[in-house]
């Protein structure tokens, strides 16, 4: 789709091929950028034709409306690719995961994604596999952390005894606790559902 110029037609050409295909289709690497600039002009003609009664501002809405399911359809996609990624690399699989459809912009979140698939696996499953899993609850007014760092005991402002901790470890602290360790780097939290 290189050079190709953005049209209504042509976003909904984009659409009804992502819909259908299970990989990633090649766009224009400027794809992007020239959706913008197009939507811009939409934007610009549905203001001025507002005063004339025009469908320009419907065109205007449909054309974003497309762009935002395009947009969805390939990220579940990427997410898929990063997902299969982070597998292969885990499991030391030597499996080729095509990334050449990705657009510049969706690079950061493909490795993004990969990079926390990578980390969940290996925060997860490789502590079940080695029968070291241990679930943490949440209590309320605490936070989930994973220390960055050995870190010896020590009496919180609540004056109970915390530790020590491994590098490594995940515990659940109230959240002033939580707080100073991460700030002072000790330790980064980790969002559970």
């Amino acid at each position: 789709m290189d050079g190709i110029a953005i049209t209504y037609q042509t976003l909904f050409e984009v659409l009804q091929t992502e819909k259908k295909r299970k990989e990633l289709q090649e766009l224009d690497k400027e794809f992007y950028a020239k959706v913008a600039e197009y939507l811009q002009e939409k934007q610009k003609a549905s203001k001025d034709a507002r005063h004339f009664g025009s469908d320009a501002h419907a065109q205007y809405d449909k054309a974003r409306r497309i762009m935002r399911e395009i947009y969805n359809w390939r990220e579940q996609k990427i997410a898929e690719m990063a997902r299969n990624k982070a597998r292969a690399e885990q499991e030391a699989k030597h499996v080729a995961i095509d990334t050449e459809a990705l657009l510049p912009e969706e690079e950061d979140l493909f490795d993004s994604l990969r990079d926390c698939f990578m980390s969940f696996r290996k925060e997860r499953l490789s502590k079940v596999m080695d029968g070291k899993h241990r679930q943490e609850q949440k209590s309320p007014g605490s936070m989930v952390v994973r220390f960055n760092s050995s870190t010896e005991q020590f009496v919180g402002r609540d004056l109970e005894t915390y530790g020590p901790f491994e590098q490594e470890d995940v515990a659940s602290l109230p959240v002033e606790v939580a707080g100073l360790l991460i700030k002072n780097g000790k330790a980064e939290e980790i969002h559970t559902s």
